[in-house]
């Protein structure tokens, strides 16, 4: 269902596996919580405020995600980039997602990332993306292009320290992804747009994208960030 269309940012309440909307240049997402994440969130919550107050959903099973990647294929063009569970990411490699070639698995390292709590072993400090690209259509891989020449796939970041909703990731990191995968005027796709931040980037980078969420909770956010006009530095 379409509950938000303005300025070229289009916003739907449903599962992306549903979606029906014409063809996107390019997916820039950030999947729920996968299950032993989804627990631990749950469990070391503090009191009944803050973002981990808004995990209302189901956990998604990495079955649930090739599902989803499966169904989406039909309508990106080119470029598929999300963090990942970094088992996700592991088994993506070997086995990718119907539709879609596995282009590389890159980093995204946190300075300021949490501590090992228990003090016993390292913390972990960074989390997996993924980089697919959209099979041609005769099933091969196609040629691919992107603005970052040879550079790394490892991307420096700090955390979301302001964040809204859980693992909301920061705008810079976000930002770079759609410097680096787009054209001004190109428009992306979040099919899990939790608070909005690849939104939200979008109208700032003079994009036009379209979101959806299960979670009206996140949406309503998302819808809040969408009505500011800030600049993004």
């Amino acid at each position: 269902m379409l509950i938000y269309n303005q300025a070229g940012i289009r916003l739907y309440h449903q599962d992306c596996a549903t979606l029906d909307v014409e063809p996107v240049d390019v997916m820039i997402t950030d999947p729920p919580f996968a299950p032993k994440t989804h627990q631990n969130a749950r469990t070391n919550r503090s009191g009944v405020d803050g973002p981990v107050a808004l995990i209302d959903f189901d956990p998604l099973t990495y079955e649930g995600l090739l599902a989803r990647l499966e169904c989406l294929a039909s309508i990106v063009r080119t470029w598929a980039v999300f963090t990942c569970e970094w088992r996700y990411a592991a088994r993506m490699e070997s086995a990718p997602p119907s539709g879609w070639e596995f282009v590389r698995c890159g980093v995204w390292t946190k300075p300021d990332g949490a501590p090992q709590m228990t003090g016993d072993r390292p913390g972990q400090g960074w989390e997996s993306i993924v980089f697919l690209h959209r099979l041609n259509a005769k099933g091969k891989p196609g040629r691919k292009k992107w603005n970052g020449g040879g550079r790394s796939s490892v991307f420096h970041h700090g955390v979301c320290r302001d964040a809204m909703y859980p693992t909301q990731k920061p705008v810079s990191l976000i930002s770079e992804f759609v410097q680096l995968f787009t054209q001004s005027g190109d428009t992306i796709l979040d099919p899990f747009c939790g608070s909005g931040t690849t939104l939200y980037v979008a109208k700032q980078l003079g994009r036009k994208a379209v979101g959806c969420d299960i979670s009206d909770k996140a949406l309503g956010l998302a819808r809040q960030r969408l009505a500011q006009d800030v600049l993004l530095y």
